[in-house]
């Protein structure tokens, strides 16, 4: 519930029936954290502190910003919580996409690439460069598939050319290997 804020002629007046606004007035306005903005900030990398009559937490994090998202970095020693999956829908789209058309080839639907991007409306050199991601290692399609691919890979980085041997493929892309 937002209360309209209280001007300083009305905190000196008293309060009429039915009125439920404050009747004081501040002359700072608290930060939603429980800090007032005149409080001194911490240094990067400080460990941030809140006090709440007599009530102490240390928070030991530090904040960076990475690519427009605020990444907490912990320190050495302390167990930090598993990523959550960075699915990346354009990649996973394309890998299905590819194997689909992969097993419409196979099966006989349709006679070669050229064939497939007619019916598909595409060119044939986007349909023989999407049909290279089937050649990609087991355990790296799973992985993009439950987006715990690196950061940092996406369709572009595997277009231009994806190596045969899948220990390759692993090294390129930064996989661990198996």
């Amino acid at each position: 519930m937002r209360v309209a804020p209280v001007r300083a002629e009305q905190a000196s007046a008293p309060p009429q029936t039915g009125d439920t606004r404050s009747t004081k007035a501040t002359a700072r306005h608290n930060r939603p954290n429980g800090l007032d903005d005149s409080a001194p900030r911490p240094p990067n990398g400080a460990q941030p502190k809140v006090e709440v009559q007599g009530l102490s937490i240390r928070i030991p994090m530090t904040l960076r910003r990475r690519g427009g998202r605020k990444l907490v970095i912990v320190p050495n020693g302390v167990e930090a919580i598993a990523p959550r999956p960075a699915f990346d829908p354009v990649l996973i789209n394309a890998l299905v996409r590819a194997h689909r058309w992969r097993r419409q080839i196979e099966s006989g639907q349709f006679r070669s690439a050229s064939e497939l991007a007619a019916h598909e409306k595409l060119t044939d050199s986007f349909v023989a460069r999407m049909l290279c991601l089937t050649l990609l290692a087991p355990d790296i399609a799973e992985a993009i598939l439950e987006g715990r691919q690196p950061r940092g890979l996406r369709l572009a980085t595997l277009l231009p050319g994806i190596p045969l041997a899948w220990e390759e493929q692993r090294r390129v892309f930064r996989f661990p290997s198996l």
